[in-house]
């Protein structure tokens, strides 16, 4: 998942340079470094033959913020709709309340 306009993008500070040379992003701003690391993540699995699917938001919002956690709600739904599981059935439920209020002694 993206973000097109953070809602803050400070530079990195300075450190060490480390064998892995995470030090030489020093300087960067941090919304170009997050979009290179998910460029570079997408472009590891496609090599690797892994599907890719990116969400783009515009802006962080309290609006995109719904969006997404509906889009999650619904993802989740309709997968285990798809493998045959109820998504709404909760028969743990009961037996979890039964059993908190009991260690509560209620």
């Amino acid at each position: 998942m993206s973000f097109a306009e953070p809602r803050a993008n400070p530079k990195i500070p300075g450190g060490p340079l480390h064998d892995d040379k995470i030090g030489a992003i020093a300087g960067f701003d941090m919304h170009k470094v997050n979009t290179s690391a998910s460029t570079a993540v997408k472009k590891a699995h496609i090599d690797g033959g892994v599907p890719v699917v990116e969400l783009k938001v515009p802006r962080i919002s309290a609006s995109s913020f719904g969006a997404l956690a509906y889009f999650f709600m619904r993802s989740c739904a309709v997968s285990a709709l798809i493998s045959g599981v109820n998504p709404f059935g909760q028969p743990g439920v009961e037996a979890y309340k039964k059993n908190l209020f009991a260690i509560l002694g209620l």
